[in-house]
């Protein structure tokens, strides 16, 4: 399927569920293009929610709108295709809309507080920690998307979290979501400036 069809209540089907598992860990819904063979048109037709998948198919036709309306819902928590709303996407469009200057204004925050580029995604203790951008984006400090963008960037999850000592698995489950959002973000974000911007916050003086 491309970008530019417009999408059929089975399909959204395919793309809510797919996200749903992407953001839990179980999925790389990018590398299957959010399509779920599983899912089948009868399987579909028997359920009694069909109806909102419909009415979603109506409202975000397109491709890559329906797909950030599931991704935005899901990270604020709505999974079920019922408790979806336009909330989630308008917050997101609005960080979306004024990434450099949002993603440049975090960055200096964390410079602030004393952070260095190195400090934020290694474990400098070498104790088992989380690397401290996982920290700050755990206690709110720091957006998710800064974190996502810093991980298209460097991909810093998959290299540090092995070392992390996790036994209630929190770690795991703030990783699995900055690294799911970043798996999605990454096809339309411009590396070259958002790496541009890292380098001119933490090399100014």
């Amino acid at each position: 399927m491309t970008v530019t069809e417009k999408i059929t209540p089975l399909q959204a089907w395919h793309l809510a569920t797919s996200i749903k598992l992407h953001f839990d860990g179980k999925l790389d819904a990018v590398k299957y293009h959010f399509k779920m063979p599983s899912l089948t048109q009868k399987a579909f037709e028997a359920r009694k929610d069909r109806y909102q998948f419909e009415k979603l198919a109506r409202r975000h036709s397109d491709f890559n709108e329906c797909v950030w309306y599931c991704a935005s819902n899901v990270m604020a928590g709505n999974k079920w295709i019922g408790d979806m709303n336009e909330e989630p996407l308008v917050e997101l469009r609005a960080w979306h809309e004024s990434m450099n200057y949002r993603f440049e204004q975090e960055m200096k925050s964390l410079v602030e507080s004393g952070e260095t580029f190195d400090s934020l995604l290694l474990d400098t203790t070498q104790e088992g920690k989380p690397p401290r951008l996982l920290q700050s984006y755990a206690s709110g400090k720091t957006s998710i998307h800064t974190a996502a963008i810093i991980q298209c960037l460097t991909k810093f999850i998959e290299r540090e979290m092995p070392k992390v000592k996790d036994p209630l698995s929190m770690w795991e489950e703030h990783s699995t979501r900055v690294k799911a959002y970043a798996r999605i973000f990454e096809q339309n974000l411009h590396q070259p400036t958002m790496k541009g911007i890292a380098i001119k916050v933490f090399t100014s003086e």
